[in-house]
């Protein structure tokens, strides 16, 4: 008996000893208090106001605090720097740490930089806080918040403005392109292409109502036109024209346009280069840009529907046969 009393006590103990860093408040993370800074809801108001889409470049980093949306996503100059980016930073040159301002601006500074953040529409930059207080110090690993900020404000195409923040520091891009635009050239970075800004429907994130009038090609000679789509490089982005069905999608084989015809464009987005008659049969051709693997979860969805049906059927069936049988009984 003493053994098994022993034995609870000693559990016990266990368990109060395991749980002293949750008392004291040493294992922090969700068990401790955070408050978020006025700043970011000041934030929140500023970009929420605003109807156009553009993206958010945060330096380094964003912070947990920052909002996002659809309209308005945020991006990591780390990610990009690590991803698409990386050709154009200094550990290209000879390597640098990452503790290193310099070389996650590389990017920002040099003489294609204003076009880079353009066509990338990206419409403002950001340095958030440096809070440890609410575990949001990432700046320890990246570089000194200070040296973000001075060298950002040495950019002449960036203007930095006051949104009424205390810390958070915000710059404006100007140029920054549409979410979906054509352009009758294939962008680069070192002229400025003109562009058309085109009329789309946003039907969900994974797929884009696109309407391309026809009295754009009539002065253009080119045969051939790009249509640029601010969104991350994926193969899985396709072009279909016409009427759209994601069923047919799924089995029909040339329902979209070849892959040729995609590519990732210098600023690491999505690009297609079409044949310019496809837009002459009709008065205006509309276009649909869609995330084919999305398919593949609206059939997952159709068919969990369906196993979901058929087991509460299959349930029903059997409560129906019990009760009959018990009435038989009786």
């Amino acid at each position: 008996m003493w053994f098994r009393y022993g034995a609870i006590t000693g559990i016990v103990f266990l368990c109060l000893w395991n749980a002293n860093s949750l008392l004291t408040g040493k294992i922090e993370t969700m068990f401790v208090a955070r408050e978020i800074s006025e700043d970011y809801l000041l934030y929140r108001d500023f970009i929420g106001q605003q109807e156009n889409y553009f993206r958010v470049l945060s330096v380094p980093v964003p912070s947990k605090w920052m909002t996002y949306t659809n309209r308005h996503p945020k991006v990591s100059l780390v990610d990009l720097v690590r991803g698409p980016w990386d050709t154009f930073s200094l550990p290209k040159m000879g390597g640098h740490p990452d503790k290193d301002e310099r070389k996650w601006l590389s990017p920002l500074e040099q003489n294609f930089s204003d076009t880079l953040l353009d066509i990338s529409a990206i419409g403002y930059v950001v340095v958030p806080r440096d809070d440890p207080q609410n575990a949001d110090d990432f700046f320890k690993d990246f570089g000194k918040r200070d040296v973000f900020i001075r060298l950002l404000d040495s950019f002449s195409y960036l203007e930095r403005i006051d949104i009424g923040t205390k810390d958070l520091v915000v710059y404006r891009n100007s140029g920054s392109r549409p979410h979906i635009y054509i352009t009758f050239e294939e962008e680069n970075l070192y002229e400025h292409i003109s562009f058309e800004a085109v009329s789309f429907s946003f039907l969900s994130p994974s797929e884009y109502r696109v309407v391309i009038p026809r009295e754009y090609f009539l002065t253009k000679d080119e045969d051939m036109f790009y249509i640029h789509f601010a969104e991350k490089y994926h193969p899985g982005w396709k072009v279909h024209k016409g009427d759209f069905s994601w069923w047919r999608a799924l089995f029909d084989t040339s329902y979209f346009l070849d892959d040729a015809f995609h590519y990732e464009n210098v600023a690491g987005l999505n690009s297609f280069k079409l044949p310019k008659n496809l837009m002459e049969e009709e008065s205006f051709s509309e276009i649909t840009i869609f995330f084919r693997p999305q398919a593949y979860l609206y059939l997952g969805l159709l068919l969990s529907g369906f196993i979901f049906a058929l087991c509460l059927g299959y349930i029903f069936f059997l409560l129906c046969t019990f009760f009959w049988r018990k009435r038989q009984k009786a």
